[in-house]
């Protein structure tokens, strides 16, 4: 993850994190795609970490169920993941903490997605502090078209699963 420094004039309380996710992508031809935020905050006690990406709605329900939201109900879970057309989009979820080294990721967003000959690119807004006290996590969730996460991976749209 490489933080970038941010304006001068918003005095280090806005920054942007890169991260390459599944594959580097410096200096490889890559395109812009839309995405489509999706409302989801895993919850506190959470195990999950990471990057991840679903495009079967029965594989994200479980990750949901078991990783996300685990003290959720069923029709909680239910409501997530009839908010997506898995016939036409894919999800990315990305979770991590809130403190990295000195500062506190108050808050995080998808900034920027691209995909890339060698993988997917996400760049991240974030809004900084010097925060000492910061605990708890951050989650980013957005559907992308299955076209295009697929593009990235090198997968077949015809062909199962990513």
């Amino acid at each position: 993850m490489t933080l970038r420094r941010p304006l001068a004039g918003l005095a280090g309380l806005f920054g942007t994190a890169l991260v390459l996710v599944l594959a580097p992508a410096c200096g490889r031809p890559c395109r812009s795609v839309a995405t489509t935020p999706l409302d989801l905050q895993c919850e506190p006690g959470a195990v999950y970490e990471g990057e991840l990406h679903y495009d079967d709605a029965a594989v994200f329900e479980s990750f949901l169920s078991l990783e996300c939201l685990p003290s959720s109900s069923p029709q909680q879970i239910a409501a997530v993941v009839d908010g997506v057309d898995f016939g036409h989009d894919a999800v990315f979820v990305a979770v991590g903490r809130r403190q990295v080294q000195t500062r506190c990721v108050e808050e995080r967003d998808a900034g920027s997605v691209e995909v890339c000959v060698d993988g997917l690119r996400v760049a991240f807004d974030d809004r900084l502090s010097n925060e000492p006290d910061c605990p708890g996590r951050w989650t980013v969730a957005f559907t992308i078209a299955r076209e295009d996460l697929r593009a990235a991976l090198g997968t077949d749209v015809a062909a199962g699963g990513i």
